[in-house]
Parts: C-alpha cells; structure tokens; sequence
C-alpha cells in the first residue's frame, strides 16, 4: 500500500470515530431503473424521418421509426432537456435547465445559444414558421424572443403580469397570422398579437387565471389549451373561447398532437399524483368529445406527443421511455430510451429471493422478478407518487405507506396518508380503510417483528398554538395483517422516520426530535435520546445503532444511555446489519455507504463503482447474499457480499487448518471451513488457475475459533464466472495453505 493510501485512510478512520482495519474487497454495480427517462419534449423531421427526444437525462436520436436509439449530447450543458423545437431551416433547438442550445448538424452537437437570456431555465419553446423568430418561455424570467436562429434573445414582458414569479409551462405560435400564446402555472393566459411587443391576458373562465400547461394550434388557426384540471379550450380567433368538451376530469392535460386526417389526441396525467395512471385521449370532433385509449396503457403521465410522417403517434412518458403506435393508440410498442431513475424512497424484498419491489416519490411502485434486469409498473390500485415505506411480511404479503396530495392549502401540502397490501405479489393493491389516521397524515415508516405484529409510523402537520403549525408522528399497530389498526402513539415529537423491534419485542421509534421506547404494552413511551434520528439497527445481541443527523450512536443497554461511535457531520440516513458476518452497513448523505465488522468500533467505506454518495436505503437480500443501496435520484445499486461466514468459539482449536470445501465439485455454492487457534489477521481469497484474484471472502482480524465462509461462485463485481478449477487460499498470521476446488454448472 502506497503511503499516501495508508495515511488517508488512517485520517479518514480516525475522523469517524473508530479503528482502521483492512475490509474485503465490495464493488457496487448499477442496476437498469426501476423506472426509465422521463420523455419531457418530441420533435420530428418529417422530411428525413429523424426523430429527437429531449429527457431528464439528456437529447436522444432515433433515424428508424423509433426502433433504436443513440445519445447526441455532445457540447449539451445539462442533461435535463425540457423542450424542443426545430425551425423550418432544419435547425434544432433545445430548452434545458442551463438555458438554449443549438445544433446545425441533426444534433451530432450542439452549442450554448444565450446571449441575453437572463433567465436560463427554459420550459417552453416556439418557432414563427414565417419569421424564423423563436420564443423561449422560462421559470421565473417570463418569455424571450430571438429574431437570428439563437444568437441574440430579447425580454418580451410587457403585460406579462407576474412574469417574475410564475412559469411559463407553454408556447405556441398561430401558423395562419403569427399570433403568440403563452400559458403560465397560474398568472393566466397570454397572448402577442402579430407585430406588436405587449401580451394580452385572455380570459377563458369566468375571468380565473387558469393553469394552462398545454397548447396546440391547427393549420387553420384554430387554437387549443389544456389545463391543470383536464378542461380543453378552443378558440378560433384568439380572442373568444368555449370550452370544448366537458373536460376529462381527474387528469392533467400535458400535451397535444394531431393526425393527418384531423384528429385530436390528448396526453394526460393524474392530478396531485392520484392512483391513476396518465392516461390518452382521442377526439375525432375537434375536441367536442373525446375518447380514452387503451386503458391497460401504464405509465405515470405523457409530457410529449407527435405523429411522425407515416402517421404513426409517439409519446413521451414520465418514467417508462417513448411509447409507439402505428395504428392511432389501440396497441404500443415501448422503446426505453436514455436509462435513469426516478426518486426511489423504499425498497421491499419479497420472500421468492428474486422479487424486488421499489416504492418512488413520482412515479408509483415498481415490480422486478429477475433481480433488477428489468422492471414494470406494479401501482395500478395505489397512489402514483409518494410511496413513503414498503415492508414484506413471512407470508408474502407486501405493505406500501403512502402519502398522497389530496389539495393544496397557503404555504402547506395537505396529505392523504394510507396503508395499502398485496396479497398477489404487487399484481393489485387494497387500501386499509380501517386504519383511521388524522387528517393531513401520511404514512413514512414500518416496521414487522418477529412475533408478525405490524407498526406504522406516520408524520402530519396540527396546530400548535393559535398562530403556527407543529410537526408530529403516531405510531399505529396491527396484528391481523393490516386489516384492521389502532393508535399505540400519540403526537410523538415530529414524524416517525424509523421503527425498530429488538429480539425480546420491545419497541422503538425515531423521530427529529429524539428516539422513544414503549413500555410492553406500547400505552406509554419514554424520550430516550434528544436528537435527529433517521434510522435505527439491531445486531443479534440487542445492541442498537442509531443513525443521526451528526453521526452514529450505539446502545448497549436497551436504549438507557448510548454512545456516539463516528461520523460527526455526517447525516446517516439509512442501517443494515448482516447477521451472516455480524457486519453493520451505514448510509450516509456525503460519504456513501461505510461498514464495521467490530460491533460499530471502526468503519471502513465501502464505494467502488457507487457513483451517488447519498445513500438513503439498505436492504439486505439474504437468500442471495447481496446489499443493495438506494441513492438520492442516482438510481439503485447492487453488491455481492461474502455469502456467509459463521464462526464458532465452543473449543479454541489447537492449530492452524484449512479444509476441503464442500460440496466439491459443486454448484452453485459451497462452504470452506478453517480453524484458527489465536486471533490473527485472515485473508481467505478466490484464485484462478493462472493467479488472478476471483473473489476476497475474508480480509479481516479474527479471533481464535472455528470458522465456515460460504462461497457463491462469483467474483468481486458479482457476476457468475465459468466452470473450472479454482485455487482457495488461506494465509492466517504466519499460516499460508492453498487447495482446490471444481465449480461445475
């Protein structure tokens, strides 16, 4: 070891708080969602057949109908592209969150395109078909025309009322006389007749600024407006409007696009992130009435949609890629392109080792049945967003927290909490009714012992005194499997972050304003600690690790006194404790995710190939020997751990020794036993015929005993390595022995 390494991370052990000791060797690899790109914009060249997608995570080219996919974001400043438009020239543009940029060349790259663009977070883009002029509308900066392909931008304010704070959700310029619209979250409705530099409002409901979030206009003038709350207006002249249907109520209208025989299709989503699904919407009456397409169509929302030149329609989801039909919505073929993540808050393992459930806070509840591969919706009876918490209990049954948006009051969210379960592996989902929470509480913690009892630990908002609001959390039980529940806590200080059971069932909860302990049976709970908590763990001697805002503390004695035992100035979200290796696992905000194989006394992080060091989940996968980590909008990560090392300390052996595996031959794993008779520094590492390193199972000090470690048939990065024979290797202290062994599959 190099002796810059050594000091670094000697410094780094010492700053948190515990003891340096080499770890084995864990390497994170990611996994493929759940969920995919967000598809915010569509543009199409009919001419060439090219075909553009702006997504959160960055511009993506198709050259063959949609059927494959390349990333062009070369000279791209941000990968959240928001908006597109391209000019009759064949020049595109791009609205991101760092302002416009610009490609000549059919997107193979692109350059800024801000001069004068005082505000650079764009959300809406135009072209004037007639003057090449192009508008860009903004967050908070109101809209800027440009007159030379991008060069230049000028502010277009005048009579934009409350430019300054409200956003610009939509643009659209009027084909027939180059009349601009604009459309705000909820300053109202804009309009810029030709030649001239001052917006007029327009009123379209009985003089309410609506939320208009979508706005298309036909060849022949006539314009249409979506809103917030699912009703379409249609003007013919800009300056009368009707309502043109009765609305398609409970959805949010994003999108608009029309065919070449003239009918109208509308993209929608839920409104507050309801248990709907976005839904699509035809009109073969210029909006008098419309159609709903393919319900089994899944998906969180549709943000963009367009007709290609051979007609066939492409929309742009929220978390699921661009979708495809080429027979007007009745079937869709998927494309899941520019892979990212939606924000995953919880993950639940079912007991069938290879079913993953993620719980997201804007996209539902996501199934995957081969280990992360691939995922699918799995949330058609639950809420579509803020899946708080998820447990799995011995019988399969999987419980999902939520706090859904019912409305919206002055300065506050106000929730709609509930506990939903599957009793058929996530296929369909039923809301506990009889779980009576308050008003405005949502559902963020769980919790199942080992006797199968759940707890429900919830956060909500209650007047304080006559001029303030308090936070607060109960702690609710069942023991019937979540049908039916009552409060065993009441207005604890803040909401319940973390529930934790220990092995003779007592119970605890961690809030932001300290940790609490019921007494048996749960009619009182004692403050233990004064604190921020956010996670608690329990190894299998009832010792209890808890993870704060500034640092780890552990207990020795039921939660009565505690000690802080590192990561000062570290916020640790989230525990996990393997009782396999007796290995506790910490995620923290900054650091990424650190390990102690000493009961807490020294930490070691462990974040190869973890490229998002703010972990707020670990979930052990047992049966399989993995631990997987949650990050803050990076997506989810996997790593394979040492399958299993038991150690028994009955009789301290009289030498050194190393036996032969078994099974042997094997598949897919086998045990290797060793015996040491004095505590020393162990390395028990994998090798192939040629030398190379395979596979670290031991890189630790232990103690004098008798030990087995279990062996996968993976290496380091997890991945399932060829038939053959392979070298195991034990060097103990002084003590070196090597045999073989024969993995066959």
């Amino acid at each position: 070891m190099k002796l810059a390494t050594f000091f670094s991370k000697l410094v780094l052990g010492l700053l948190l708080g515990g003891n340096w000791a080499p770890a084995q060797t864990i390497h994170w690899e990611p996994i493929n969602g759940p969920g995919w790109s967000t598809v915010t914009a569509l543009a199409i060249k009919k001419a060439s057949g090219h075909i553009f997608a702006g997504t959160s995570n960055g511009l993506f080219r198709s050259a063959d109908n949609d059927n494959s996919w390349m990333a062009i974001n070369t000279g791209l400043a941000s990968a959240s592209v928001r908006a597109l438009v391209i000019n009759t020239n064949g020049n595109i543009f791009a609205g991101t969150s760092l302002g416009v940029f610009h490609s000549t060349n059919n997107g193979d790259s692109w350059i800024a395109a801000n001069n004068g663009l005082t505000n650079r977070s764009v959300s809406a883009l135009a072209a004037n078909p007639t003057t090449q002029e192009i508008f860009a509308g903004t967050s908070s900066g109101g809209v800027f025309r440009s007159v030379n392909h991008g060069a230049s931008w000028d502010s277009v304010n005048a009579g934009l009322t409350h430019r300054k704070f409200r956003i610009i959700q939509a643009l659209a310029i009027n084909p027939a006389n180059g009349e601009a619209f604009a459309g705000t979250d909820s300053a109202g409705f804009f309009r810029l007749p030709p030649n001239s530099n001052v917006w007029l409002p327009i009123t379209i409901n009985a003089g309410a600024g609506e939320n208009i979030r979508a706005l298309f206009i036909k060849e022949n003038g006539t314009v249409f407006a979506g809103t917030l709350f699912g009703r379409v207006y249609r003007s013919t002249d800009g300056l009368n409007w009707n309502a043109a249907s009765q609305g398609l109520p409970g959805t949010s209208i994003g999108s608009f696009a029309i065919n070449s025989t003239g009918e109208l299709f509308a993209g929608t989503d839920p409104q507050f992130c309801s248990r709907n699904t976005g839904r699509i919407f035809r009109s073969q009456d210029n909006g008098d009435t419309w159609t709903a397409l393919n319900p089994n169509l899944r998906t969180p929302g549709f943000p963009a949609l367009a007709f290609t030149a051979g007609d066939h329609l492409l929309a742009g989801t929220a978390g699921v890629g661009v979708l495809r039909s080429s027979d007007n919505g009745a079937n869709w073929k998927s494309d899941l392109i520019g892979a990212t993540y939606p924000q995953v808050q919880a993950l639940g393992l079912a007991p069938q080792p290879g079913d993953i459930f993620a719980g997201t806070s804007n996209a539902g509840i996501f199934r995957s049945t081969n280990q992360g591969s691939s995922w699918e919706l799995a949330s058609n009876d639950i809420p579509a967003c803020y899946i708080n918490a998820l447990a799995v209990n011995a019988a399969g049954q999987i419980f999902a927290g939520t706090g859904e948006i019912s409305s919206l009051i002055p300065l506050l969210l106000y929730f709609e909490g509930a506990v939903y379960r599957s009793d058929n592996n996530g296929e369909s989902w039923t809301k506990k009714t009889k779980l009576n929470l308050r008003a405005n509480e949502k559902v963020i913690s769980f919790v199942i012992d080992a006797t199968g009892r759940i707890f429900a630990g919830t956060k909500y908002y209650a007047g304080c005194n006559f001029i303030s609001f308090c936070d607060y959390g109960d702690v609710y039980l069942s023991t019937d499997n979540g049908d039916n529940w009552r409060r065993v806590a009441a207005k604890l200080q803040d909401g319940v972050n973390c529930l934790g059971s220990n092995s003779r069932g007592r119970i605890f909860a961690g809030t932001n304003e300290g940790i609490f302990r019921a007494v048996p049976n749960l009619d009182f709970w004692h403050k233990l600690f004064e604190g921020d908590i956010y996670a608690l763990a329990f190894n299998d001697s009832d010792h209890i690790f808890m993870g704060t805002s500034d640092g780890m503390f552990r207990s020795k004695d039921n939660g009565d006194s505690w000690d802080f035992i590192g990561f000062r100035g570290y916020r640790v979200w989230t525990l996990a404790f393997n009782p396999a290796t007796r290995e506790i696992f910490a995620g923290t905000n900054i650091g990424g995710v650190f390990h102690s194989t000493n009961n807490g006394e020294g930490w070691l992080q462990i974040n190869s190939g973890l490229t998002n060091r703010d972990v707020r989940a670990l979930t052990l996968n047992r049966p399989r020997g993995q631990l997987w980590a949650v990050t803050n909008g990076g997506g989810v990560f996997r790593t394979q751990l040492t399958t299993g090392v038991k150690e028994s300390v009955s009789e301290i052996p009289r030498a050194f020794t190393l036996a032969q595996n078994h099974p042997n031959p094997f598949n897919p794993s086998t045990v290797i036993k060793y015996e040491l008779p004095q505590a020393v520094d162990v390395q028990l590492a994998i090798f192939d015929l040629m030398g190379r390193r395979v596979r670290t199972l031991v890189n630790q000090k232990q103690q004098a005993g008798s030990y087995e470690a279990a062996w996968d048939g993976r290496n380091e990065q997890g991945e399932s390595i060829a038939s053959g024979l392979y070298i195991y290797q034990l060097r103990a202290g002084t003590f070196t022995q090597a045999r073989r062994m024969a993995l066959v599959r």
